[in-house]
């Protein structure tokens, strides 16, 4: 039996796997821990024969030393059995400039050299990181390549959180009812990382927008971290005052399908150099994202008019028309050319290729 392993069953693994079916290939998943990844690909040796591929995605880190040095022991030992076994490597590089979680930094740079140099190819999520990430690994330029994701919606045929689904809709109706101004509601659905900045720039929008002649109303979903809190605390004590703000300072299944209707834009600001799904979420709903020039989604959104990436904050109508104008044609372009389909069609043909 011919297959390949990817690490972890997330959603992203789950899609592409579920889409690789339709390839005429097959796609299996390395479940559980980092730490005994190695350990998962020598059983799929004995189990099933050799893999074609094994395909490494995400080298976070541990706050603790101990399982961070245990986790790079368990990648030197699954680079050891590919070699052994010529096994082809593929890590997709998530992040191009570093891991979302870094707490042992030089660890952390070994062992993203270490799947840089033995990498039979390393793929980037989108065409527009190709040249960054060939900055960042210059000896291996000729290996970059890259592949897209696609939306991930959860709960878009059942409703979830109905209590605070609701809440959000009258919060939405009686800002819209109460103001003279023309309201923009965004929203923000998002997880604690050290790369989120969607929290901290909103008061930036929120203060520069309050002399224009509309109103932005934001609405967040998503567990706020500590770490995240302690660079700016008083921003987030702003936020979680601010008249024009909902907050919901937790992790939750939101159904976004359900709350598209009542917003006019997404609102997410990163600093590092990956896609989100927001992307591809507001795409799907056909709604603009309104981003900063921070990070690698600013440029995203500007170079495919998926919504507005904000320079600065010399002209606020230009940043309204620019939502509320939008062409949701560029959404429906970006979709046809990013999917789970596409990406599945093109790792596979990247497989093949070896």
């Amino acid at each position: 039996m011919s297959y390949n392993l990817i690490q972890y069953n997330d959603i992203k693994s789950k899609k592409i796997s579920h889409e690789f079916k339709t390839e005429n290939n097959t796609l299996l998943f390395i479940e559980g821990s980092p730490l005994t990844t190695h350990v998962k690909i020598f059983l799929y040796i004995i189990k099933k024969g050799k893999p074609n591929s094994v395909i490494y995605r995400y080298l976070n880190d541990y706050p603790s030393l101990f399982k961070t040095f245990l986790r790079a022991i368990s990648e030197i030992m699954s680079v050891f059995l590919i070699k052994v076994f010529n096994i082809n490597l593929i890590w997709i590089c998530h992040n191009v400039d570093k891991e979302s979680k870094e707490n042992y930094p030089i660890i952390t740079k070994f062992r993203r050299g270490l799947f840089a140099r033995v990498s039979r190819k390393i793929l980037v999520t989108d065409k527009l990181l190709i040249k960054t990430a060939s900055k960042q690994f210059p000896k291996h330029a000729n290996k970059i390549d890259y592949i897209t994701f696609g939306p991930n919606l959860p709960n878009t045929q059942k409703k979830s959180n109905d209590d605070i689904t609701l809440n959000i809709k009258n919060f939405i109706a009686r800002i819209r009812e109460e103001s003279s101004e023309k309201t923009l509601v965004g929203l923000c659905v998002s997880s604690p990382n050290e790369k989120n900045l969607s929290y901290e720039e909103a008061i930036d929008l929120l203060t520069n927008t309050s002399e224009s002649n509309y109103k932005i109303v934001l609405i967040f979903v998503g567990e706020i971290s500590e770490s995240m809190r302690e660079r700016d605390e008083e921003k987030y004590k702003l936020l979680e005052n601010h008249p024009d703000v909902f907050l919901v300072n937790k992790k939750i299944p939101l159904n976004e399908e359900e709350l598209a209707p009542y917003i006019d834009f997404y609102w997410r600001v990163y600093s590092d150099q990956s896609v989100p799904f927001t992307v591809y979420n507001a795409a799907t709903l056909r709604k603009p994202v309104l981003t900063k020039n921070i990070g690698f989604l600013g440029q995203m959104v500007h170079e495919y008019s998926l919504g507005y990436t904000i320079f600065d904050y010399n002209d606020l109508n230009e940043l309204y028309a620019s939502l509320t104008e939008w062409n949701d044609d560029n959404a429906k372009i970006f979709l046809k050319r990013n999917n789970w389909g596409k990406s599945a069609k093109r790792l596979n043909g990247i497989l093949r290729n070896f």
